[in-house]
């Protein structure tokens, strides 16, 4: 039998530190929804923006974090066919309470549930959904937000991109190595993409043909991008850091009338770079199926993930399981924060939680 309250990591209020409650209720399932038991659940760096109060359309508080969550069905609502009570699947989480994973049941909706394939653990399976949603959204979907206008590999055209170059900045973190994978999926190549050279095999693993050093100066990496393309340009690139000199190379490297995918709030740094009739167009990433124009690649999605992480193209960020459940998210966001996680992601046990 379910209890009525359960253990939830809460900011009571804007930028008031995190706060273990034991009495948070226990939400029902309304039509169209699934409640999850979490097992697992990851860290992202915007759940300590959010504690921060840098997240500016987070106004209700108290506040549950938790972005992205894998566990058990554990209740359906009306209507949900897809699933059943016992299912091992993943999802992302969502800004409200209802929807957080920093607790030990939460609400998804029905449609945009993955079911996991039987080679997946729990603590590869949190690490996948929004990095996944992070670097789908813009390349593939129609939404609203903005997108590169890249049909997705199983459309029409979707590979009219065989043999063109892509470049990935901040391969190593999470979204980029996804982006990287999701790259190889669409055929690029070659996939260049930056990072610490100590993930290089790693990267080449994931589909990497080039992986450039990080420290590299912003002219550096271009004169390197240009001879690997043989001073073409790359139709797509994805920038996963957000940092000026990131968005510039991205930017700079895109050949006439390419797509970026830029993750910088402000693009005041390429504004020097802008050339009137060069068609190069720029997206900002937002991770999220549930905006309108990508649910529909959302539920396309979810229908192919355990396909491809079955077959391999698929894989899970490597990840390190912090102890004591929710109690170790703080150290954490903290660790995050001061950029000492590196290529990897961070995960927590609800259940461990005392």
């Amino acid at each position: 039998m379910v209890p009525q309250t359960q253990k939830a990591l809460v900011v009571p209020e804007l930028k008031a530190p995190w706060e273990l409650r034991s009495d948070q209720p226990i939400p029902e399932p309304g039509a169209n929804e699934v409640r999850m038991k979490v097992m697992a659940t990851s860290l992202n760096l915007a759940d300590w923006k959010v504690q921060m109060g840098l997240i500016p359309f987070v106004k209700t508080y108290p506040f549950i974090g938790g972005l992205d969550a894998a566990g058990f069905v554990d209740e359906v609502g009306e209507n949900v066919k897809n699933v059943v009570k016992g299912d091992r699947i993943m999802c992302q989480g969502g800004w409200d309470p209802k929807h957080a994973t920093f607790q030990e049941y939460f609400l998804t909706p029905a449609d945009l549930v993955i079911k996991m394939p039987e080679n997946l653990s729990f603590d590869e399976a949190t690490t996948i959904p929004l990095v996944l949603a992070t670097a789908v959204v813009p390349m593939w979907s129609k939404s609203e937000m903005g997108h590169t206008g890249m049909p997705a590999p199983w459309e029409d055209g979707g590979d009219n991109f065989k043999g063109q170059p892509a470049l990935i900045t901040g391969g190593s973190s999470s979204v980029g190595q996804m982006a990287i994978q999701l790259a190889r999926m669409q055929g690029f190549s070659p996939i260049i993409t930056t990072s610490s050279p100590k993930h290089t095999e790693h990267l080449q693993s994931l589909g990497a043909t080039h992986v450039l050093d990080r420290a590299l100066s912003e002219a550096d990496a271009l004169a390197a991008i240009r001879t690997i393309t043989g001073n073409a340009g790359v139709p797509f690139a994805y920038d996963a850091i957000g940092a000026p000199q990131t968005t510039r190379v991205c930017y700079a490297a895109l050949a006439d009338g390419g797509a970026a995918a830029l993750m910088a709030m402000s693009l005041a740094c390429i504004e020097d770079l802008k050339r009137e009739g060069d068609g190069k167009r720029t997206v900002h990433p937002y991770g999220s199926f549930e905006m309108r124009g990508a649910r529909e690649l959302g539920r396309e999605v979810a229908a192919r993930l355990p396909g491809w992480i079955a077959e391999g193209a698929i894989r899970p960020t490597r990840f390190e399981v912090l102890r004591g459940g929710l109690n170790g998210v703080v150290e954490g966001l903290e660790r995050m924060a001061r950029n000492e996680v590196s290529g990897m992601k961070l995960v927590v046990h609800p259940p461990e939680t005392t």
